[in-house]
């Protein structure tokens, strides 16, 4: 996933759940701006740590977020190699992905 970012100079991962209602509300933000990620010349990629992969899939297409969405497989391993707790949960990447920031 990581790896295929040529474009962009900014990388912001997403790491969210549906019930989690500041992520559903950073989402509807995010949808409405999303001209301001082009601007700064960032891209997000937004990765679920729900397990009911058809009410995520469902939920994504009906809000239709245009951006790149995943599901973390069931095993969460990236949420706890990543120490993630909190959600929502910001990792800011720069070209190089290097850690720049991390906002939760």
């Amino acid at each position: 996933m990581i790896g295929s970012r040529l474009t962009k100079k900014f990388l912001i991962l997403d790491f969210w759940f549906l019930s989690c209602i500041p992520c559903i509300r950073d989402h509807k933000e995010v949808l409405s701006n999303l001209r301001i990620l082009d601007e700064k010349n960032a891209e997000m990629v937004s990765i679920s740590t729900d397990k009911d992969l058809e009410k995520w899939r469902n939920y994504v297409l009906k809000n239709r977020y245009v951006w790149r969405n995943y599901q973390q497989p069931g095993a969460a391993t990236l949420t706890r190699d990543l120490s993630i707790s909190t959600f929502p949960n910001y990792i800011i990447l720069n070209s190089d992905n290097e850690v720049l920031s991390i906002i939760n």
